[in-house]
């Protein structure tokens, strides 16, 4: 579990707990793993269970869940001193346990800078960028800002170098090239009109990254900071990145207008996660998001975040206009004005992988125990360092007992396999255990708990530590009886049908022949008159024999086809 070397270890108390345990444990986990097992130990009431890191070969660490329980005495029920315990590595379900956890805090915080984009001020002018400088969208307002400041019609598709005079372009695209290398800056620039008036702005630069991590265009956010400079007022920008936010988000965004529940807004990821366009999205009602069978739900939880005054999520679907349901996690805040009107923005992430990876580690044991039950295959797995042993729910079956009606032992376990054959199977054991790697396979006989007999095949394989010792084996026991009788009859059948076969070739043809040839003497007219009465009663002799001969073929073809059926 460690990529570390299974220590040779043939008596557990000589265990070093400090180096295979405490030495392990992660710095932040140390004092509280000891605190907790201390406590256990005064106490050894209950289960034992906690999480801890202990690190690997490598340096990194392993999320482990440790859980163990105190043995106690079938009389008085006391302890008897010996504690067993399991460590499962949970780093998997740790790791997405964690991602969730950033992906909430990621959407607490966009959250946050998208309201301060909707409460910024009316002389904010946004404008997006392709690698060549050219315009890809831009905000009514920037619009207006071009043609009043600037002297310039702005369109989509057009250069925005163009839009300023020839001594100011390398000066504007030095900002623009420092986005497109995927620095994110803010800077002042003064710019005269007409010689005269002097406009002061504060552009905010930023790359636009797509879900690949490639800088795709850059976002340039400028304010007219002239009444600014004027009058000091602050700033309200510092945040502000609308198109890197709002349409660049990672996850889906819906605004909602809070009092009729009505969709004002979508990103493009909103638009990606149910498959419908952003005119389609905006004016529908939020509870259309969701499948009929939720609307209870959803009607709550919308009337929970209006109410709450901190970020909080709620799990549910959404309906892809396919009309398949897809699992997300929606994150939104307390509502904010724009106006007189209150609205709410609700992050949707797609749970789809985390489900698919929550359902696959569920349901792992269940598919190996309903494959072991179809195929009729049976395993055990053997501790080789304290002979432990653990049956497989359908060896039980096969051994015919309930699952964990007795304790698998290897004594058992043989005593089941027939007299005549033990011997054999003791032999292939002990040459599995002492070489690495496969073994087998080998077929034997054993008499079942409730006294039927059948036929088993068996394959192991053995598992050797750096330095040759033997810890552990793994046998799979596939119950082949109705295959080995099958073969049986086979063998049978072709017993039989062999002697049809020499019947015919050879019990047929001696009558047959005779009759022929006393057939033909008679037609040549070659037998004497005196002598025709005695070979016609050798003819009705041979004829008899013919038939006589072709019932018993006849007999045991019926055989053969009874037994095939």
């Amino acid at each position: 579990m460690l990529d570390r070397a299974t220590p040779n270890m043939p008596k557990w108390e000589l265990y070093p707990l400090q180096e295979g345990w405490i030495d392990l444990l992660h710095p932040d986990d140390l004092q509280p793993a000891q605190d907790y097992f201390k406590e256990y130990l005064q106490s050894l009431e209950g289960l034992y269970e906690q999480t801890l890191r202990l690190k690997k070969a490598d340096g990194s660490y392993a999320w482990i869940l440790c859980r163990a329980q105190t043995l106690r005495d079938k009389t008085d029920n006391s302890p008897t001193g010996l504690i067993i315990g399991t460590h499962i590595d949970i780093t998997k379900n740790k790791m997405l346990e964690l991602e969730l956890k950033a992906s909430k805090q990621a959407a607490l915080k966009d959250n946050a800078l998208l309201r301060s984009i909707l409460n910024s001020p009316v002389d904010i002018y946004v404008v997006a960028l392709d690698k060549n400088y050219n315009c890809i969208s831009f905000t009514s307002a920037y619009k207006a800002y071009a043609e009043q400041k600037l002297g310039k019609r702005v369109e989509v598709g057009s250069n925005i170098l163009n839009m300023f005079a020839k001594h100011i372009q390398p000066i504007i695209k030095e900002s623009y090239d420092r986005a497109f290398q995927g620095e994110s800056f803010k800077k002042e620039l003064a710019l005269a009109h007409d010689g005269v008036n002097i406009t002061y702005n504060e552009n905010r630069y930023s790359p636009i990254i797509d879900e690949n991590g490639q800088i795709i265009g850059i976002t340039v956010i400028v304010q007219d900071v002239t009444e600014v400079k004027k009058t000091e007022l602050s700033n309200r920008l510092n945040e502000l990145r609308y198109s890197a936010i709002f349409s660049g988000a990672s996850d889906a965004i819906f605004i909602a207008n809070a009092k009729t529940g009505i969709i004002e807004d979508a990103n493009l990821k909103a638009c990606e996660l149910i498959g419908t366009s952003k005119e389609e999205i905006i004016g529908m009602h939020q509870i259309q998001l969701h499948p009929a069978s939720e609307l209870a739900f959803i009607k709550k939880s919308f009337e929970e975040f209006i109410a709450h005054e901190s970020y909080h999520s709620v799990e549910c679907h959404v309906l892809h206009k396919s009309g398949s349901k897809i699992p997300v996690l929606i994150t939104a805040g307390s509502t904010f004005q724009i106006g007189d009107q209150y609205y709410l923005a609700g992050y949707f992430k797609d749970m789809t992988q985390v489900k698919a990876a929550e359902s696959k580690i569920e349901s792992t044991l269940e598919l190996l125990s309903n494959a072991e039950t179809i195929s009729h295959t049976g395993s055990v797995e053997i501790n080789m360092l304290n002979g432990s042993r653990i049956w497989s729910d359908e060896l039980y079956r096969i051994l015919g007992y309930a699952p964990g009606e007795v304790e698998p032992q290897r004594e058992l376990f043989i005593s089941k396999v027939v007299p005549e054959e033990r011997d054999a199977f003791i032999q292939w054991q002990m040459d599995a255990f002492e070489h690495k790697g496969k073994a087998g396979p080998i077929e034997f006989s054993i008499n079942r708990h409730d006294g039927f007999r059948r036929v088993l095949l068996i394959s192991g394989m053995t598992y050797c530590d750096d330095t040759g010792m033997v810890y552990k084996h793994i046998a799979v026991l596939n119950d082949i009886t109705e295959r080995h009788k099958m073969l049986k009859d086979l063998e049978k059948q072709n017993k039989q049908l062999l002697e049809i076969a020499w019947s015919q070739s050879h019990l047929v043809r001696a009558p047959l022949s005779r009759i022929m040839g006393l057939a033909s003497a008679i037609q040549k007219g070659i037998i004497e008159e005196e002598k025709m009465e005695e070979f016609l009663n050798y003819m009705l002799q041979s004829a008899h024999e013919l038939d006589k001969v072709i019932r018993e073929i006849t007999d045991k073809t019926e055989t053969v086809k009874m037994d095939r059926n």
